[in-house]
């Protein structure tokens, strides 16, 4: 088998075949921040995305598929900031063909300063159980999504999923983590959680316990916040009618730490 058995392609040539695979929810995607001349953690997108593709033999070159992305950055500008989808395709039905198309979009960012300090979610089950593709980046959002805005319709910012056993999970687009007794908390990887790449830097860095956190426990925390690489890190100031007082318990901590991770990695 090839080493890089894919292709990158522009938007503007997909095939009526490529259209029936994005149409049906048929590939994954990866969503990277570029900004500061820096790709921001593309390392972990690569492999995330490598891993995800191998179920399905397909074989992606992260050193072929980095100079693609960056390439197309200094075609629009360098010293722009860039919300950059990488959206791989292929059959999940028939897996003889074992061939990818990647597609490679930049979309223009404005770099927000500070968090939204209203930030709000509301309590659901996940929409996503015996969903096998739930654990993986896939373009498979609806579902999500549209408990998301079922979520904004009632005056939330998002929705805050739960399992079967009433344990958190994550957000439509987010992992969750929780300051309790001074200690750093975020729900175990399971079937139904995204391997997110901020998580990972987390766990990595900020001595972060995994653990089941049950819906019941959500008021004996300090403070929660949301982590994905666009946001980075997000606050959350309610959970349905539960409040929390993010800068009075030490959230600038949190952020701090963070800022020291991108530096680290600035100075690779």
């Amino acid at each position: 088998m090839s080493s890089n058995n894919f292709e990158i392609i522009s938007i503007n040539t997909l095939l009526e075949d490529d259209l029936v695979l994005l149409s049906t929810g048929q590939g994954f995607l990866e969503t990277l921040k570029y900004g500061r001349n820096t790709l921001w953690f593309k390392e972990l997108h690569y492999s995330r995305l490598q891993n995800s593709a191998k179920l399905f033999n397909i074989d992606i070159c992260p050193a072929q598929l980095n100079n693609a992305v960056k390439e197309k950055i200094n075609l629009n500008g360098k010293n722009n900031s860039y919300r950059i989808r990488i959206i791989l395709l292929f059959s999940f039905i028939e897996k003889h063909k074992n061939t990818g198309k990647i597609i490679i979009q930049l979309l223009p960012f404005k770099v927000k300063t500070g968090h939204n300090k209203d930030y709000s979610l509301t309590l659901q089950i996940s929409p996503s159980q015996n969903n096998p593709l739930a654990k993986y980046k896939s373009i498979n959002f609806g579902p999500a999504f549209f408990k998301k805005q079922e979520a904004v319709n009632s005056g939330f910012n998002d929705v805050l999923f739960y399992n079967t056993k009433n344990e958190l999970l994550e957000t439509s687009t987010s992992n969750i983590f929780g300051m309790q007794g001074g200690k750093l908390y975020t729900p175990p990887l399971s079937d139904l959680i995204l391997p997110g790449t901020i998580r990972q830097l987390l766990i990595e860095n900020m001595n972060v316990m995994e653990k089941e956190i049950p819906v019941s426990e959500i008021e004996s925390f300090d403070y929660l916040f949301l982590t994905n690489s666009i946001a980075e890190i997000q606050p959350v100031k309610k959970i349905d009618d539960i409040q929390f007082k993010i800068e009075e318990n030490g959230f600038s901590e949190i952020m701090l730490g963070w800022e020291r991770i991108k530096n680290k990695y600035l100075g690779k």
